[in-house]
């Protein structure tokens, strides 16, 4: 009777496993839709893909992974992702209403001119399903690419070189507007700027934070669709963006202790007890690469995105000495990670510095100097030529 028992047990469970799995349904890729069949050169093509996948997050690429591959012309390959994405109308200055229901996005720029295909897919935990190939052609721009390294100078895909000039407008408070950004960007270029520098900080731009919310990026959809809109604002000036991840003041104590509030944190769901783990902790690297990724799948895309800074004021939190190879050890890893995902090959800095000392300067690291020329008109009407140096 014993084993008979066991037996009907066992069968009950076997017939429960077939069930869930006939229950597991295979991703599907309904419809792909391009904003045009026909781009200028180094300008945004973007897809609207129709989708159902099994998922708990639709941030975390291990779990769901759209993707698109474009080949050129030529024959050459760029395979980039795909993100989760909630649109927004701005019904009057810096107050956003969500505009339907979310869905997912894919962004490339086409650098050479021709007849372009692509092939999109999406992997699940259920498996991987593809769409058939899709052609867009590419048509003559006036614009002069992206800017990349080519030994000591910065230059545009032409060959012309790339001289910044311009000033850090790393952010305002959201709760005083983000469209301040319009005013600032066209007072700059009123004289003769080219480039600026924008942080994701926490305040302003930042995907993540507070309680429950690493990795988690919904709460902060808004914010994403305004950094778009700033984007779009500098892509109508012709003026370039350094964009920034990580601000010294999200791992502080004591003084402006954004730590806190960092999702990071364990006492906020995160997997580290002090800010110093955040360079060594397995979870916080995996999700704070997640975050790095999602940027690079929503605004790569732009050649007005000159290059991507990791981490400002890096010596300006208190344990920065004591930590010292953890935290180098943890720039080159994240450099290296971005690297790997921007297939438009743009510079990286590393760190800019509060303090530069000559040790630091000699490390394989990059770093920004800002040096300032101000002018008498007005507080924000100001010009900062920016030296970008790459040490190898």
């Amino acid at each position: 009777m014993k084993h008979q028992l066991q037996f009907v047990l066992l069968y009950c469970i076997f017939c429960l496993a077939l069930n869930n799995k006939a229950k597991a349904i295979a991703p599907i890729i309904h419809s792909v839709i391009p904003n045009n069949t026909t781009i200028a050169r180094y300008e945004k093509f973007e897809l609207i893909v129709d989708v159902t996948a099994t998922y708990a997050s639709p941030y975390d690429f291990d779990q769901v992974n759209l993707q698109a591959t474009f080949t050129s012309p030529s024959g050459n390959v760029f395979v980039v992702d795909g993100f989760y994405y909630q649109d927004f109308t701005m019904t009057q200055p810096n107050v956003l209403t969500p505009n339907g229901a979310p869905d997912w996005r894919i962004r490339f720029s086409p650098n050479q001119k021709g007849v372009w295909s692509y092939t999109v897919k999406i992997t699940d935990t259920q498996g991987t399903a593809s769409f058939p190939s899709q052609q867009f052609t590419c048509i003559t721009s006036l614009h002069k690419g992206f800017v990349k390294r080519s030994g000591n100078n910065l230059v545009y895909d032409n060959g012309d070189r790339f001289l910044a000039i311009g000033t850090n407008l790393a952010w305002t408070e959201w709760a005083s507007g983000f469209t301040i950004y319009d005013e600032w960007i066209t007072s700059l270029k009123s004289y003769g700027a080219n480039y600026v520098k924008i942080t994701m900080a926490p305040w302003i731009f930042g995907l993540e934070w507070g309680s429950g919310a690493m990795g988690n990026y919904a709460g902060r959809q808004n914010r994403a669709w305004a950094l778009d809109w700033v984007f779009d604002k500098l892509e109508q000036k012709n003026i370039y963006c350094q964009l920034h991840f990580l601000v010294h003041d999200e791992l502080r104590t004591g003084v402006n202790p954004g730590w806190d509030d960092n999702p990071y944190k364990n006492t906020n769901g995160g997997p580290c007890a002090n800010p110093q783990d955040f360079f060594t902790n397995s979870t916080a690297k995996k999700y704070f690469k997640q975050k790095l990724r999602y940027s690079n799948a929503r605004w790569g895309y732009s050649s007005y995105l000159h290059s991507w800074e990791i981490m400002s004021e890096v010596d300006n939190v208190s344990f920065y000495n004591s930590n010292y190879s953890q935290i180098f050890n943890w720039l080159l890893e994240i450099t290296n990670y971005v690297k790997s995902k921007d297939v438009y090959s743009r510079a990286v800095s590393s760190l800019s510095l509060i303090h530069i000392s000559e040790s630091t300067r000699l490390l394989s690291i990059s770093y920004a100097v800002f040096c300032l020329k101000k002018k008498n008109k007005s507080t924000h009407d100001h010009i900062i030529t920016t030296i970008l140096t790459t040490r190898t």
